[in-house]
Parts: C-alpha cells; structure tokens; sequence
C-alpha cells in the first residue's frame, strides 16, 4: 500500500519504500542508495495524478467526505482513502 501510494504521490515514479538510512561496518558508512532504474507507471503528466489526489484530499476536508468529521478539525492537513474503489464501465447494460 505504502508503495502505491508514493507511486501516486510522485506521478507514477515509482520509488521503494524502506526504513535504511545508512549501512555502518567498522569505521565505513554507506549510505542508502535507491536504484536508478526504477519504472515509470503512466504519463507523468497526465491529470488522473492529480484528479486522486485531490479526492483523496476530498475525503478528509470537504463536508461531504466520508471522513470529514474525523478529519477536519485536525491541525495538519491530510488527505486519505476509504473503503474501496468503485469498478464501472462506459458501456451501456445490456437488457435483460
């Protein structure tokens, strides 16, 4: 989840999550390196990015968010996802 969800804040970058800051044997450190090749998910410059984004935002801050009232009077800004994901289709049902 936390993966996903630096993909979406990055714009598809997709980057690993990890708590290593550095690597200590004896007197030598080395520090984390991400790799440098890591994909790219979608066109970074599309506005679906920021169409999440900003109902993930949404959710939290506007009145009809369904966690408005747990998170609005909070003294940060914050921006969260619930429940699931709504699957639909552009194609008319079929009769039945």
């Amino acid at each position: 989840m936390v993966k996903a969800l630096t993909t979406l804040l990055n714009n598809g970058k997709v980057q690993d999550p990890h708590l290593l800051y550095s690597m200590k044997q004896g007197n030598h450190v080395e520090r984390y390196q991400q790799p440098a090749n890591l994909p790219q998910v979608g066109d970074p410059k599309s506005p679906y990015w920021g169409i999440v984004r900003n109902g993930m935002y949404g959710m939290a801050n506007q009145p009809n968010g369904t966690g408005y009232k747990l998170f609005h009077t909070a003294p940060y800004q914050i921006a969260a996802k619930s429940g699931t994901s709504q699957v639909f289709s552009l194609k008319p049902k079929p009769d039945l």
